[in-house]
């Protein structure tokens, strides 16, 4: 289940007190109290998949994030430092709306950064429901060495696009890559009522091109579904996405 309920639960729980006990050790920062005090209430507004999927050192980051993110400002992003070759880790944190995960991959489409993986949650707060998204991206040219001086770019992109709401019109996909020895990938879109008793489980397998995820969360938004979790991973080619949805009535 999306909530984790079916077996993750006394994991998740354990890995709260370990996340804990980790950041005792490994923050040194001036703010070391505001963090830890903050720090046991993140964890339990996030879903137990985050618990298991986000590594020690990124939750605390997240945590940060979220901790020093503006009341009333329209996102918050922030730039993980680097712990893999290929890939920057992003951390946007925004207030939930509709159409939130469309915006934010459209803009980072437009700041030239190709997404490798994401994900996506959201938690309540006391000011509402919260997004805390995750995004693993390299420059379309440049690569991670690119990513930085791209940051600018992206988040005047994310300030305009959250200014200006979803376009009625989805997003233009960007050319297919040149024809290679792997064989094109047949789009394949399964849905699964059963594994959540909460919410519809939308599967997508296509071919990577530039600007997809923008263009699929745009066609999820139009429909009027709300993402609670995604996750979204690129191998070679071939993408493999799979959403958590529901209308707005549930």
């Amino acid at each position: 289940t999306l909530s984790g309920k079916s077996g993750e639960v006394g994991r998740a729980e354990v890995l709260r007190r370990d996340i804990i006990g980790f950041a005792r050790g490994y923050l040194d920062t001036g703010d070391v109290q505001a963090e830890l005090a903050y720090l046991p209430d993140f964890l339990a507004s996030m879903p137990d998949r985050y618990l298991v999927s986000a590594s020690p050192g990124s939750i605390l980051e997240h945590s940060s994030v979220a901790r020093r993110h503006p009341e009333g400002a329209r996102f918050s992003l922030h730039a993980l430092p680097q712990r893999q070759q290929d890939a920057i880790e992003l951390c946007v944190v925004a207030p939930d709306r509709h159409g939130l995960l469309a915006l934010i991959a459209g803009a980072i489409t437009k700041a030239r950064l190709e997404i490798l993986a994401a994900q996506v949650f959201t938690r309540s707060t006391p000011d509402g429901t919260q997004a805390v998204d995750v995004f693993w991206v390299q420059h379309k040219t440049d690569g991670v060495q690119g990513v930085e001086a791209a940051l600018q770019t992206l988040a005047r992109e994310l300030d305009r696009g959250l200014s200006q709401g979803l376009a009625a019109e989805p997003p233009a996909l960007g050319p297919l890559p040149p024809r290679r020895r792997a064989p094109r990938v047949q789009t394949r879109v399964q849905l699964d009522q059963r594994a959540s008793h909460e919410h519809t489980i939308v599967e997508v397998f296509t071919q990577d091109r530039p600007g997809l995820l923008a263009v699929i969360t745009h066609a999820l938004a139009s429909f009027g579904l709300s993402i609670l979790v995604a996750k979204i991973h690129t191998e070679g080619a071939r993408v493999a996405d799979v959403f958590y949805v529901c209308e707005a009535d549930g």
